[in-house]
Order: structure tokens, then sequence, then C-alpha cells
């Protein structure tokens, strides 16, 4: 056992914590760097990396030109490894610590860019015809679903013209607009004479810009969630006010569906496969009831069908 233990063991485990230790040690100087860097840019972590490498180096040197191993040596190697690790530590804090305040940093600018209103644009067409809200600086951005380009212009309304080159663009812009009823529409030759065009009334009695409750766009219609099994929709009737709709389409079950709004071809048909929710918005009006249905062949024939009441 001795023999296996010296022949064997002890030179299979001193390369193993050497390995070891070099990690821990690079591991930790590395996150004191970065934090550096982090913090004061990276001339100055350059400088404490020559700094480190040389009192390594040297110390290193040192040690082992002293030729003896004593206790003193081993508790100073013992210390400095320990601060080592502690720095180490010290520099993973700061560095998360930066790292929540990027992501705060980027939640509040997306929080600054949410659009107080969704128009999206298919071909050819918007599907919203009518949106409301008050005076202000208005935030509006337009989604191309359809398969060419599109624009929105507001008439009337000094600001950036909108512009969704291709199939899924966005763009997005702010506009100071006060009061009154204007018309916003896509400028591409004959676009706005085939529909392309809707009605914006700003009224003090509407929700303010910013508020997140702005009337009209996919991030603003009343809800009206509808769960899909095999083969069923749940619930079979729901309610809600005149206005922007959005409709949600929970796939619960395990094969493809669809929701179709009768009626109202501007609304784009959801495809949900299992487990998939998409969403789309339509503009309800009063004393109306909407069917939705799934046009799965067979689908609506087994009961999935539901029904929308306007109040």
């Amino acid at each position: 056992m001795k023999e296996f233990k010296e022949r064997v063991l002890i030179p299979l485990l001193i390369p193993l914590g050497a390995l070891a230790i070099i990690a821990v040690v690079v591991l930790n100087i590395s996150r004191v760097l970065l934090a550096l860097e982090e913090r004061s840019g990276p001339h100055t972590v350059t400088a404490v990396a020559v700094i480190v490498a040389s009192a390594v180096l040297f110390g290193f040197t040192w040690y082992a030109s002293k030729g003896e191993r004593s206790a003193g040596n081993m508790s100073l190697l013992s210390v400095a490894g320990i601060m080592v690790i502690i720095a180490g530590f010290i520099g993973f804090e700061a560095i998360q610590e930066d790292h929540d305040k990027e992501v705060e940093a980027a939640k509040a600018k997306a929080a600054a860019n949410k659009p107080d209103l969704i128009i999206e644009a298919f071909d050819l067409g918007f599907k919203e015809k009518e949106l409301k809200i008050g005076p202000g600086k208005v935030t509006i951005e337009e989604i191309n679903t359809g398969a060419t380009a599109h624009t929105l212009v507001i008439d009337g309304v000094p600001g950036k013209k909108l512009s969704v080159p291709a199939h899924d663009a966005k763009d997005i812009g702010t506009y100071q607009i006060a009061s009154g009823t204007y018309t916003y529409f896509c400028d591409i030759p004959g676009h706005r004479q085939a529909g392309m065009e809707g009605k914006l009334i700003v009224d003090p009695s509407a929700p303010a810009p910013g508020s997140g409750a702005a009337g009209g766009g996919a991030a603003a219609g009343a809800p009206a969630k509808i769960d899909a099994a095999d083969l069923s929709f749940t619930p079979k009737e729901l309610t809600a006010p005149a206005g922007p709709v959005t409709v949600t389409l929970n796939n619960i079950g395990k094969i493809q569906h669809t929701l179709v709004v009768d009626g109202e071809p501007a609304f784009k048909k959801l495809v949900a496969d299992p487990g998939q929710s998409p969403t789309g918005t339509f503009t309800a009006k009063a004393g109306q009831t909407y069917i939705f249905y799934c046009d799965v062949p067979g689908h609506r024939a087994a009961g999935m069908e539901a029904h929308l009441k306007v109040g």
C-alpha cells in the first residue's frame, strides 16, 4: 500500500492538485479584472494584470529560492490564496451588480419605448380602423403582417413617416397630437384607395399616452382568451366592451387549431400548434355578436365555436 501511494497516488494527485489551484487562482483573478474593466476601463485592467503577474512570478521565484518549506512560508501562501479567493468573490459580486444595472436600464428603455397604439398592416388594409387616445406625446408602432411594403402617415400631424418594408417588419414613432380627429393611411400609390386608412380620435376623456390603458392596437385591446382543447373551445360565451379586442388562442390540446372571427376579414387567422398562444386584435362594434371558430376541417362541426357579445 505504501509503495502504491508513493509511486501512483501521490504522482497522480500532485498535478491534479496543481491544476485545481491554478484554476481557482485564474478564475478569481479573472473576476477581479473583469470587475475593474467595468468600473475603470481597459488601461487600469492592463496595469493591474501586469502587477499581479509580476507579483506571482517573483513571489514563486523567491519561494523556490528559499529551499525550505517552513510553516511560516506555507502560512503565507495560504493567506495569499485565501485573499485571492475573497477578491474573486468581491469581483463576482461587482460584475453581478453591474449586470443587474444593465438589465434594469434595458427594462427602463423598453418601457419608455412601449407603444401607446399598435397598428397592424396587411395586404391591403389596416386591422385597426378606429383608435382612440388622449392628447399629448403618443407613441405609435406599425407592424406589417403582409407580404408587401407599407407606410403610415397621420394626416395633419408632423413627424416621422413609419415604414415597414417586409413581412413582420416593425417601425415606431412618437408624435405630439392635440385633441381632434385625424386620418392615418398608407401613402404608397394605390394603397389608401384600396382601403389602407383609419381614424384616430384624440379626446381628453380617453386614456392618456403612457398610461398603458390606451384604446386600440394589439397592446391595448380588451382581452378575450379562448382555450382550445381537442375538440372544443372554452369558454363558449364571452363579453367585451365596444372597441379594440385582443383575442388569444391558447392551444391546450395535442393537435393544431385555428381561430377565425366570422365576418371580420381584417382579422388575421390565428394558428396555434400545441402549447402555443398567438394573439390578434380587431375592433368590435357595439351590439354585435361575433363568432369565433376553428376552420380546420371538421373541428367547427365538432364544437370548436364560441360567441363574443359586445356591450
